[in-house]
């Protein structure tokens, strides 16, 4: 009888501990304009490629809110930057 009480007990601190652990996790924190990230990749033959990402914060065109995102990056002496909208739809 006390191996059941053990399983039953192991079970539940199981359960709900998993549920404690699970629930402190609420997603990605939402970006404010001006957030980054910068990475670098460095390939086999030791060409470094840099890429940063900002995000620019959001604007309203034609009653849609827009999410503006800015890439850049350089490649050996090839350098660019990228500018992105885009528009979040939920079904």
């Amino acid at each position: 009888m006390k191996r059941i009480g053990y399983t039953i007990t192991a079970f539940l601190l199981l359960i709900f501990g998993m549920k404690a652990i699970a629930s402190t996790y609420t997603g990605f924190k939402p970006l404010k304009k001006g957030d980054w990230s910068k990475y670098t990749i460095i390939s086999e033959d030791g060409k470094r490629t840099t890429l940063t990402y900002i995000y620019g914060g959001k604007e309203k065109i034609n009653r849609k809110t827009i999410n503006i995102i800015e890439f850049s990056g350089k490649y050996g002496n090839i350098a660019g930057v990228i500018q992105l909208g885009s528009v979040r739809y939920f079904v």
